[in-house]
């Protein structure tokens, strides 16, 4: 008597444990030969079995391949007197009986998945074929499962029956999802366009290639998008303890967050149902923030290339230092984009403090030339107080101040080392390299047509202090 049952979720391991529990392994084994679109079936079968074919062709074998394909044997093709076949598994072994053109192999116990068995066979008309035949030995209590495994086939000795299931996979069981390197922070950057946010070093579809959906238990990956998407993907933010939070949020309305994934079965599918534990938090960044104080700097240093959207910042500028002398520290820039490891300054020219965004980039082709004074640190660490060989400078937002005592510094900061007697002054100032220089005349600029603004983009009357100004849209320094 055979069963259809409708699909309901029934797990793989669930019906594995379910039959191998349920009946104990029988004594009789069912032996199935599949070929050329055919099957044939020889049940109660007792171990070790054994199968012949012959020169006559009326071996239990040639019967078989004759089924299998429709009669079209004859006789064992003779090749140096050895047919040629073969076959590989430990479980089966091939023999020619001496002084005769038989082949037997002979199946000495269960096995899984399928023994492929192979050869020419001659027709008794003339000619010859190749043949490819699929054997399988197993208990006819163990599940067999279709090779889309989408159902099974087992018999219960108990009611003398044989049940057929539609196997439903529950993702909860076995199934993984994973981005990228599969480790909670995995970085991916975004940056802005328009009113959104895309991936800023790869397409969208490359993207969603770096999710991954694992079946433990078929030992295969997934399709959730595109021609023979089985499942379907859904995107959380995640809060403070990494847990799902709100509504999916769709890949094209991503913004810069937390996030983790988790697969669906759709509501229709033939072969899943559920859905998977949530995946490994990813990360969806656009770059570091930094507070600048309005017409100051700060210091920065980081392991890789970053630059500044000049359109959303224009007020954002980043310089480094070219040369240390006695009393100054020559800035070169500035640049809208910064190389890797390169000690820097990040200037605020507007007059309101700023939260600058310091965006990773590609590496900039540009040549800049950093004082090998100007040291950075990617750790917080502690600049050394100024000693007989060294003299050290922290920056303090418009200078650089001489150490010393040790200063604790942190990290992705900046300063000077300078060897003792290249720099006398207690205090660095900042210079332009490619500034005009105005000498004081009585006290006052020798330049005095123009508009004059100070640093922080205020507009003041002509100077009678030294410093940095703004004339006519040039940094001049006034000596």
């Amino acid at each position: 008597m055979i069963h259809k049952f409708s699909r309901y979720l029934l797990t793989l391991v669930a019906l594995l444990a379910m039959t191998t529990g349920a009946w104990a392994a029988g004594e009789t084994y069912t032996v199935k030969f599949e070929a050329n679109g055919k099957s044939v079936v020889k049940k109660n079968v007792t171990l070790p079995a054994t199968y012949t074919f012959n020169l006559n062709g009326n071996g239990n074998f040639d019967q078989i391949i004759k089924e299998l394909y429709s009669d079209k044997g004859g006789t064992v093709y003779d090749l140096n007197n050895t047919p040629k076949f073969s076959v590989s598994n430990a479980a089966v072994s091939r023999s020619l009986i001496s002084g005769t053109y038989e082949v037997v192999f002979t199946i000495s116990k269960a096995y899984e998945g399928k023994v492929t068995i192979y050869g020419v066979y001659g027709m008794s008309g003339g000619g010859s074929f190749n043949f490819t035949i699929d054997m399988s030995c197993y208990d006819p209590s163990t599940p067999v499962i279709s090779d889309d495994k989408t159902s099974a086939e087992f018999d219960m000795p108990s009611y003398d029956a044989t049940l057929e299931y539609d196997i439903v996979r529950n993702m909860a069981s076995n199934m993984t999802v994973s981005i990228g390197d599969g480790q909670d922070g995995y970085r991916i950057r975004v940056k802005k366009d328009g009113e959104s946010f895309v991936p800023a070093e790869m397409t969208l579809q490359q993207m969603m290639a770096l999710y991954t959906v694992h079946d433990a238990t078929e030992q295969k990956d997934l399709l959730f998008y595109g021609d023979g998407k089985v499942c379907d993907i859904s995107i959380f933010a995640v809060d403070d303890q990494g847990q799902p939070t709100g509504q999916p949020v769709a890949f094209t309305a991503l913004t810069p967050g937390r996030y983790v994934a988790i697969a669906t079965a759709p509501d229709d599918s033939p072969l899943y149902a559920g859905q998977t534990p949530q995946s490994n938090i990813f990360v969806l960044y656009q770059g570091y923030e930094v507070t600048v104080p309005a017409g100051e700097y700060i210091t920065y240093y980081r392991d890789e290339p970053l630059m500044v959207d000049k359109t959303q910042q224009p007020y954002a500028e980043l310089y480094t230092i070219s040369e240390v002398g006695t009393e100054t520290a020559t800035l070169s820039g500035p640049y809208d984009a910064m190389k890797t490891l390169t000690p820097m300054l990040v200037f605020n020219s507007s007059t309101d403090a700023q939260t600058i965004l310091l965006i990773p980039t590609t590496e900039p082709d540009l040549a800049v030339t950093v004082a090998p004074e100007f040291k950075g640190t990617l750790e917080a660490t502690q600049i050394a107080a100024s000693d007989a060989t060294t003299d050290r400078y922290a920056f303090n937002g418009k200078q650089f101040v001489w150490v010393k005592t040790a200063l604790a510094v942190g990290q992705y900061k900046a300063w000077l080392e300078i060897p003792t007697g290249v720099a006398t002054a207690r205090a660095l100032t900042l210079v332009f390299g490619d500034a005009t220089a105005i000498e004081m005349v009585n006290g006052q600029s020798s330049m005095v047509n123009g508009d004059w603004y100070d640093l922080n983009g205020r507009k003041i009357a002509v100077p009678n202090k030294k410093g940095i100004y703004i004339l006519n849209g040039r940094k001049v320094v006034v000596k």
